[in-house]
């Protein structure tokens, strides 16, 4: 379990635009006291337009089963026991990609 994998996840009830239920997420951090951090994906392409977002292109590399938008600015940290599957893992430049705007979200 580590950083750029893609598991399925359980997140609660969202507010707002926020992404909810069983989805799909990037662990952008190993386990630290049983939580992760992850960054929920969108199969809705349209979210690409928005700030602080990647689009990930499915690949045989990756496994992604739909091309997906990675939602960096809803970034959120989690308990493992929400974890439910591993379904892919990204590549190394996919990750930079991810890595920059993180950075730039942040302000780092």
């Amino acid at each position: 379990m580590g950083k750029g994998e893609v598991w399925l996840v359980n997140l609660s009830l969202g507010e707002g635009h926020e992404q909810s239920g069983q989805r799909p997420a990037i662990l952008y951090s190993g386990p630290i006291a049983e939580t992760v951090v992850v960054i929920p994906l969108t199969s809705n392409i349209s979210r690409a337009n928005l700030p602080f977002t990647e689009l990930l292109k499915a690949t045989s590399t990756n496994n992604l089963q739909a091309d997906s938008v990675a939602l960096i600015f809803q970034i959120r940290c989690i308990s493992t026991t929400r974890l439910v599957r591993k379904v892919a893992t990204l590549s190394q430049s996919e990750v930079r990609l991810i890595d920059a705007q993180v950075r730039g979200l942040f302000g780092l």
